[in-house]
């Protein structure tokens, strides 16, 4: 039987990929090829002599659709990954010319070879990306000309440094943080380069820098500290003196960021300790997703690609030990947290200030990193999860759906053992707080969201979970297709506590059995609903 892919929905480079990966290249001796007939993306043997010319051309035809396809496809991805916008045509062109992939169609092992060169790009570009932002340093950012100011918002804070230019990047004198930041940005580069795929998330570049204190930078570094305080100072007499007490409140926080308290280190004390700063790249055009206009959240509970990207994420974050963006399972003691999410006007996410916790890593020293062993029950969880779904009358799911976005006084919704979306729940439909929920209240601005919140509509509610889960879905299916590379670049990357072979493993376990076919099409005919009701 040849294998079939219905198109309509535009799939993605990856979806081609994953549906053609296990049909056969060759069948008698001659080339499987993919062609394209209506809607209907299928496989079919390449031998075209024994067709009459009017069937030989509408063959032919069938073929360089398909062709189109699978280029408009891998230019999205590439697009995506940073590359350009004609990059998968220029791929395509190249390898053609190398004599590397078919020139008039696409064979199913030109598929594969695509695959392989599109990871190797996109693992090139990640590491280039890294080097030239890390070659950059700070220097450009201590003239006196450029500008340091903390941030209103983070427990640590940070510093905004920018130039006369508009240029802009993010500072950070912290030595936890350092060291947490050393460990998460170790692994999401190996998971990065690992996977060789656009992931759901954005993450911006980082470097760390030694600034000793017999430095002129060091010097430099300490002086823009000090004219910041001096501001600062300034700036709260005013306040003072114009009795606005919530503005002085929030000058006195900065205050003590850059000078510490009598139980915390500031930023001048950090560097005088340890002499270490962070650099981040700035993330532009994107707002911290608590800070978002109540429109803007609603619009995105309603958008399939969020919800989405925000239940993939979920799942990848989990498996990489990142604890304080989305958090699966239903321990609100750790919960997601859309602060440390910058989200821009297309709902992408760029995840801002990674936290881990420590663990006992495979050569028993004690660091950041990923409790792979602690892992293996929560995707266990996630599994079965999915399975029950598939297996489950409509009518039990409806009614498991109204149960775990039922109100409840302490919590705000169900948050049952079997239920690994739990937290991302509440982190999104949670009466507003000044924290990480989605909504937001804010005393010291007069800012509440509470009206916009109560005027969630259920449908909005039930949709967004509904794209949240095909998102985890997707996310497991990325952690098993790539869990041979994964487990090979964790393993030598050192910050697991233990071998995280066995917890891929343990993954692709229990994702046998699962029809994911039949689990799309149950949550597909659900979102038709769910999006009808809101319109």
């Amino acid at each position: 039987m040849p294998t079939t892919l219905n198109t309509a929905n535009k799939p993605t480079f990856t979806q081609l990929v994953d549906t053609f990966k296990d049909s056969k290249n060759f069948v008698k001796g001659d080339k499987v090829s993919l062609r394209l007939s209506g809607e209907n993306l299928h496989t079919k043997s390449s031998r075209l002599s024994r067709w009459g010319p009017t069937a030989k051309n509408e063959r032919l035809q069938k073929r360089a659709k398909a062709v189109l396809l699978v280029t408009e496809s891998l230019n999205e991805h590439l697009q995506k990954a940073g590359l350009g916008r004609d990059a998968g045509a220029k791929l395509m062109l190249k390898l053609q010319s190398r004599g590397e992939i078919s020139s008039d169609r696409i064979t199913v092992k030109d598929l594969k070879r695509l695959n392989t060169e599109v990871k190797t790009k996109i693992q090139e570009h990640i590491t280039h990306s890294i080097q030239e932002f890390a070659e950059a340093g700070i220097d450009g950012f201590m003239d006196e000309n450029v500008s340091w100011k903390v941030s209103d918002g983070g427990a640590g804070g940070v510093i905004i440094a920018e130039k006369n230019t508009g240029e802009k990047s993010i500072l950070k004198i912290d030595n936890e943080a350092y060291k947490i930041a050393d460990s998460a940005y170790s692994i999401l580069n190996t998971f990065r380069t690992a996977v060789g795929e656009n992931l759901p998330f954005d993450v911006p570049n980082m470097v760390l820098l030694d600034v000793p204190d017999n430095s002129n930078l060091y010097g430099e570094c300490v002086s823009k500290i000090e004219q910041e305080v001096k501001s600062l100072q300034t700036d709260l007499d005013k306040a003072i003196k114009g009795e606005n007490l919530g503005l002085a409140k929030k000058i006195e926080q900065k205050l003590v960021k850059l000078q510490g308290s009598s139980h915390r280190d500031g930023m001048k004390q950090n560097l005088v300790k340890h002499q270490k700063v962070m650099k981040f790249e700035m993330v532009e055009n994107a707002q911290q997703g608590n800070l978002l206009s109540p429109e803007k959240k609603l619009e995105l509970l309603r958008s399939n690609s969020f919800g989405q990207s925000v239940g993939q994420s979920m799942v990848l974050l989990q498996f990489m030990g990142f604890n304080d963006h989305l958090n699966m399972g239903n321990n609100m003691a750790n919960g997601s947290n859309f602060s440390n999410i910058m989200i821009n006007e297309e709902g992408r996410l760029n995840l801002i200030d990674p936290s881990m916790g420590q663990v006992q890593r495979k050569d028993k020293s004690i660091g950041y990193g990923i409790d792979t062993d602690s892992l293996k029950d929560k995707f266990s969880g996630a599994t079965n999860f999915l399975k029950i779904l598939t297996a489950t009358s409509p009518e039990a799911f409806e009614e498991w759906m109204a149960g775990s976005l039922k109100m409840d006084s302490k919590l705000g919704f169900s948050t049952g053992d079997d239920n690994p979306i739990s937290n991302v729940l509440f982190a999104s439909f949670s009466p507003p707080f000044e924290g990480g929920t989605l909504f937001y209240r804010d005393t010291a601005s007069n800012r509440d969201e509470t009206e916009q919140w109560k005027s969630i509509p259920e449908s909005s509610k039930r949709l967004f979970a509904i794209n949240v889960i095909k998102g985890m879905a997707e996310g497991l299916q990325m952690l098993s297709r790539n869990s041979e590379s994964l487990g090979e670049k964790l393993s030598d990357n050192g910050l697991t506590s233990h071998d995280p072979k066995d917890t891929l493993n343990h993954i692709n376990q229990g994702l046998e059995g699962l029809d994911f076919n039949k689990l799309d099409e149950k949550l597909n005919r659900l979102t038709e609903i769910y999006q009808n009701q809101g319109n």
